[in-house]
């Protein structure tokens, strides 16, 4: 009985530790990199803003095909689909 509860529970704490991916990268634009710059996914409620030296990273992103956007105030929006992979880290430094 103790080894069925031990299984039951490494298969539940299995499924609790998902494998989701992660975006990261450097705002840009020209040469000077962009502080505050909002960058999400609006369908999954995920976002993020990059630093004072243009860094970001969003975490926890469940596999798949995902619209990503880019905003700051005073620039031009950008939309783009990208794919996510399970346990991998997505490079996405928009120019």
């Amino acid at each position: 009985m103790k080894n069925l509860l031990f299984i039951l529970a490494c298969l539940i704490a299995s499924f609790s530790f998902s494998q989701n991916g992660k975006l990261r990268g450097t705002i840009n634009a020209g040469d000077q990199r962009l502080a505050f710059v909002n960058i999400g996914i609006a369908s999954l409620g995920l976002g993020t803003t990059s630093d004072g030296e243009g860094n970001y990273s969003l975490e926890n992103i469940p596999p798949g095909k995902h619209k990503i956007s880019v905003s700051l105030i005073g620039y031009v929006s950008l939309e783009q689909e990208l794919l996510i992979l399970a346990d991998s880290t997505i490079d996405f430094s928009p120019t």
